[in-house]
């Protein structure tokens, strides 16, 4: 992590076994989270303060090529072959896999109120969750 301002190196988080597949910050700032690829199934989060892991999320095989905080910070999403696992933030539990596309989700994304998730998927297509 850098320091905009000074641009002064803040912290180097290390951890994944493997590539990074998408970093995102929550919507108050305070957490970070990280993807990993090439079967590194897991999705770290951490102390932006401190630079100190919290958490470290499991999920399903393959990469996590994107994440996405919900509005209120409480739920993180995060694309996993052909599924979209949802995450309790603070507890680390899957709260719901979502499943309907053919091929491999290349994003996710949380809608302004909270209430619907879209995904796009390699196979040409949108999903919309509610």
């Amino acid at each position: 992590m850098w320091d905009v301002e000074t641009g002064n190196l803040k912290a180097t988080l290390t951890g994944h076994t493997s590539g990074i597949g998408s970093i995102l910050f929550s919507p108050d700032g305070k957490t970070l989270a990280s993807g990993g690829r090439s079967y590194d199934d897991t999705v770290r989060l951490w102390n932006v303060a401190t630079g100190t892991l919290k958490a470290t999320l499991t999920g399903d095989e393959f990469s996590i090529d994107n994440l996405a905080f919900s509005p209120d910070g409480k739920t993180l999403i995060g694309c996993l072959n052909k599924t979209v696992l949802l995450w309790d933030v603070e507890t680390g539990v899957v709260k719901l896999t979502l499943t309907g596309h053919m091929y491999w989700i290349n994003s996710v994304s949380f809608s302004p109120d909270g209430k619907t998730i879209a995904s796009r998927s390699r196979d040409r297509t949108v999903l919309l969750w509610k």
